[in-house]
């Protein structure tokens, strides 16, 4: 899904070997998102949570590599690392001359370790 302003959501990756959820998160992102797209985020949620909490500043979109931002650190600085079947809940949108764009929300469920 490619948003306006050239971020969509790629992937969660909760898959261990040792039962302690890891979590990798990253924006998808054809060109480069540009340091002006804020990123907001909430806790970790049960995973039938569908409605987004009211989200929390969490930084700055990090430049892409290889086609992808990867943001863990962002929401991981803030939140820790959720657990194995809980939902996230994380936007993006434009901040340019203190305007923003309209937010683009996206839902992830971390997976189960396999």
């Amino acid at each position: 899904m490619l948003v306006s302003h050239g971020v969509a959501p790629s992937e969660v990756d909760g898959s261990t070997g040792d039962h302690q959820a890891r979590s990798g998160l990253s924006l998808s992102s054809p060109t480069s998102p540009g340091e002006n797209t804020v990123l907001s985020a909430f806790a970790p949620q049960k995973s039938g949570v569908r409605r987004a909490p009211q989200l929390k500043l969490i930084g700055t979109c990090p430049a892409p590599v290889q086609g992808a931002s990867n943001i863990t650190a962002n929401y991981t600085g803030t939140f820790g690392v959720p657990s194995e079947n809980q939902r996230i809940f994380f936007s993006a949108h434009i901040m340019t001359d203190g305007w923003c764009s309209s937010a683009k929300l996206f839902t992830a469920l971390v997976p189960a370790s396999t």
